[in-house]
């Protein structure tokens, strides 16, 4: 099930760059624009991130049964 799941999500970033680097241009565009496309989506994930972390101070179970116990 893990190996599915690893495989859909390596076909879903290949199909995510090839759209990013073609149907938005910034294969030809100047690598400025993909360093600010990049950078937009590194803070993204740093925000995401810092949010789980605090998550996990002031609500102890999220998901019931995991991780495994």
């Amino acid at each position: 099930f893990v190996l599915i799941i690893l495989i859909v999500l390596a076909i879903a970033t290949a199909n995510a760059v090839l759209v990013g680097l073609y149907y938005m241009h910034l294969h030809w565009d100047k690598p400025f624009n993909a360093f600010v496309f990049i950078s937009a989506f590194a803070f993204l994930f740093l925000f995401i991130g810092f949010a789980l972390m605090d998550t996990a101070h002031y609500q102890e179970v999220i998901i019931p049964g995991w991780p495994l116990s």
